[in-house]
């Protein structure tokens, strides 16, 4: 008797999905299995995950080309999850983002007319235009219900622990800063000599921790968010993809895009994110908030921390200024 010949991995009956799902019915089963994918899956899953507007409107080999994958890693991705092939799955994006197509649509056309031309204006206008659209994506109403959820579970927190490395650390900084300024308790997690996450073993399931990271994740940031978990503080995470290692822990996830045509991520929306939380939380304890401007603003002017014109006049010194300048001439007695 010969042997029988290994076939190809193809999905049972029972693994397929029905032809009638749509996008959240395949997101939710990829990242189930995002663990079980070898490295390679493993990166075309975050592609698709992270930029499911381009799945719909781009051909499998533009996509392929875009995330370095061969396109016969996208074709393999769609059936281990459950598709005949990668067509049947960029169908079900097609419907999806439909709504959105005539705003894409002209900055697509924008961007193919710059792309014809190689001078620094083109690059600085795709540049720009790639910024614009995370921020505007921002409005997609899973966004805004996830920045709702995580500025009402903040605004309950005794102190609000903040953590962020590397790139990710001046969104933390500014997001602290303007909580700290309208009255809020939060902390930094930082400080010479690495000494900075010691202040975490103050907090409790009384406090939160905002955490901030995108890929590739800093391995301490992930390290330090998972002390945090281990004591049972909750946990508000702004990260990039639903396969971060920090939608894991979170008890609540603010996911926006950091896709640039520079050859860095852009962290944009990362720090419009943290500003609206920040501003959100705010407006729970109305005030709370006005008396630590108050306060701030006292303490600013005891200490000049802002510059004034001399004696503090700013209006007179601006009708000075646009005043016509005076004749030097003396006159002649």
């Amino acid at each position: 008797m010969g042997r029988s010949r290994k076939q190809p991995h193809s999905p049972s009956k029972g693994d397929r999905i029905p032809a009638d799902s749509g996008r959240m019915t395949f997101e939710k089963r990829l990242i189930a299995k995002f663990e079980e994918l070898s490295p390679q899956l493993q990166a075309a899953a975050r592609y698709l995950l992270d930029h499911p507007h381009d799945v719909a409107l781009s051909s499998m080999r533009e996509l392929a080309r875009e995330a370095r994958l061969p396109p016969a890693t996208l074709t393999r991705l769609a059936r281990q999850i459950g598709y005949p092939g990668f067509d049947e799955l960029r169908r079900i994006y097609a419907d999806d983002v439909r709504r959105y197509a005539a705003g894409y649509r002209s900055k697509a056309i924008a961007l193919a007319d710059a792309s014809r031309s190689e001078d620094e204006t083109s690059l600085a206008a795709e540049i720009v235009a790639g910024v614009a659209r995370q921020v505007d994506a921002m409005a997609d109403p899973q966004v805004i219900r996830s920045l709702v959820d995580a500025a009402e579970m903040l605004s309950r927190a005794r102190c609000i622990y903040c953590l962020g490395q590397r790139l990710s650390f001046p969104p933390v900084y500014t997001f602290q800063y303007i909580h700290a300024i309208a009255g809020g308790s939060s902390i930094i997690l930082d400080g010479p000599g690495g000494i900075g996450f010691d202040l975490l073993r103050h907090a409790s399931p009384d406090d939160a921790l905002l955490v901030i990271s995108v890929h590739p994740y800093t391995r301490v940031t992930i390290e330090q968010a998972l002390v945090a978990h281990r004591r049972r503080v909750p946990i508000i995470a702004i990260t990039d993809s639903e396969v971060s290692p920090l939608v894991r822990i979170a008890n609540r996830v603010v996911k926006v895009g950091t896709k640039s045509k520079s050859f860095f991520q852009t962290m944009t929306a990362v720090l419009a994110a943290a500003e609206t939380l920040a501003a959100m939380i705010a407006m729970h304890s109305p005030e709370a908030v006005l008396a630590g401007l108050k306060g701030a603003e006292d303490f600013f002017a005891d200490g000049k921390i802002y510059w004034t014109p001399p004696g503090n006049r700013l209006s007179a010194a601006i009708t000075r200024l646009s005043q016509p300048a005076k004749s030097h001439v003396t006159r002649s007695r």
